[in-house]
């Protein structure tokens, strides 16, 4: 649905500026255009983001050798077949960083990409939670346009126009209203997945320790692809913030909810 609304907003917007600058056939043709390269694009971008952050695939093949690994992929497909969303597959980066993203809809194929470094810093159990969170905001749709949105940011980058689009993105204010409406996705993934994993303080755990990971890391790919911070479980740029304001951590905000979700959690 969130690509559907995209190619419409694209065809009416390219169409009326074509109608105005050569009428009815010229907005035809325009509005055609937009929309055959919104679906090239929407092709190649899953494969643009997997090449740039060099993520492979997770097999029972390419996993025999790890055990952390195998079990990972064993919890993963589980927590994927309960949720309906059996068309998701796996990928892993390389880093120490702790980072978990998602891409794709619920509707078609759609991947989760994990660090390794991630293993390196929660237990099972709480690596676990962070898919279950990411699984939900595949089912939500709020990962539809993640793979569009990452190569966009590597387009950016690429064409070394990045200081002039911070310039334009710094100038709208940052207001409560703004944050709380960003927050609301976090907070209905975080609640699927303390449905999934029937315990909320398992994820309120994991969340707690990747906001203190990343803020000790730092990771070249987060120069070129910044965006990849908004759609981590936990954006470092955001928990670097919070480190020298704790009164405006997100993470802390959705840690009292997954609490507050506990006493619920229990009874069901």
């Amino acid at each position: 649905m969130p690509f559907v609304k995209v190619n419409l907003s694209a065809v009416v917007l390219f169409g009326t500026l074509g109608y105005f600058i050569a009428g009815p056939v010229c907005a035809a043709v325009m509005g055609a255009a937009s929309l055959g390269i919104l679906l090239i694009w929407q092709l190649v971008a899953t494969q643009l983001v997997f090449n740039a952050l060099k993520a492979k695939l997770m097999t029972d093949a390419s996993v025999r050798s790890s055990v952390i690994h195998r079990l990972f992929l064993g919890d993963a497909n589980a927590l994927r077949d309960s949720a309906g969303l059996k068309a998701t597959r796996f990928y892993m980066i390389d880093t120490h960083v702790p980072l978990a993203f998602s891409m794709g809809a619920s509707t078609g194929s759609s991947y989760i990409v994990v660090t390794s470094g991630l293993f390196k810093t929660l237990t099972r159990l709480e690596v676990s939670a962070v898919i279950g969170h990411e699984l939900g905001h595949i089912k939500a749709g709020d990962s539809a346009l993640n793979a569009m949105r990452l190569s966009l940011s590597l387009f950016i980058s690429a064409l070394r126009i990045r200081p002039i689009v911070s310039v334009f993105s710094n100038m709208f204010p940052r207001t409560t209203l703004i944050a709380n409406l960003l927050l609301k996705p976090e907070c209905r993934a975080d609640a699927f997945s303390a449905t999934l994993c029937k315990d909320a303080k398992i994820l309120a755990s994991a969340l707690k320790k990747l906001e203190r990971g990343v803020r000790a890391v730092q990771w070249s790919a987060l120069d070129t692809v910044p965006f990849l911070a908004n759609v981590a479980v936990v954006d470092p740029f955001a928990a670097q913030e919070s480190y020298d304001r704790p009164e405006q951590s997100k993470t802390a905000y959705r840690v009292a909810e997954l609490y507050r979700l506990e006493p619920e959690s229990k009874a069901a």
